[in-house]
């Protein structure tokens, strides 16, 4: 777990090349010991796809999703916050690759998984909103798009997020609102 949230916050503080060699170990690792079928082997994979969005490899991105939803489907309806970081990196990926009506559909599905988990307003949710907002912001659904991720701005604030990069877009696209 320690090493987990190592690569994590070093993924979340903008360096996501060192995050990923730290979230690797912690695949490794978890899959030794707990075995590729738990769900917290997924989570790494799954965060680990994070660090490697960040730092541009698509591909391998992929290939930890693939091993993360191949380990959660072992266990249907097994751990919820393991599936929806899946799901919300599997957006994220689809939104960097713009493959945009994907991503939309990825978001909204992440943000109805979501809604049962967290509250009205955490920032989690309003992360899903930000990238369904980007994703229909590139589409047919342009207005609508910049909508969501103008509420989704003002919602958010001065927070930190670990989707830096996201926001940063997020903000490109509301200036051209204004």
């Amino acid at each position: 777990t320690a090493v987990h949230d190592l690569g994590f916050t070093l993924t979340c503080a903008g360096n996501p090349a060192e995050g990923a060699q730290w979230l690797r170990r912690a695949v490794d690792e978890r899959g030794r010991v707990m075995g590729r079928d738990h769900p917290w082997y997924a989570m790494s994979q799954a965060v680990l796809a994070m660090a490697l969005i960040g730092n541009g490899d698509l591909d391998g991105a992929a290939s930890a999703l693939d091993a993360a939803d191949a380990a959660l489907a072992v266990h249907p309806g097994g751990n919820a916050l393991a599936r929806l970081a899946a799901l919300h990196n599997r957006a994220d990926l689809a939104l960097a690759a713009g493959r945009n009506a994907d991503a939309a559909r990825l978001f909204a599905q992440a943000l109805a998984d979501a809604a049962a988990i967290y509250p009205p307003g955490h920032q989690r949710l309003t992360m899903l909103e930000l990238g369904r907002g980007l994703a229909l912001s590139r589409g047919a659904d342009a207005d609508v798009g910049r909508t969501l991720v103008v509420d989704a701005l003002a919602r958010l604030g001065d927070n930190a997020d670990c989707r830096a990069g996201r926001i940063a877009q997020a903000r490109q696209v509301a200036a051209v609102v204004r």
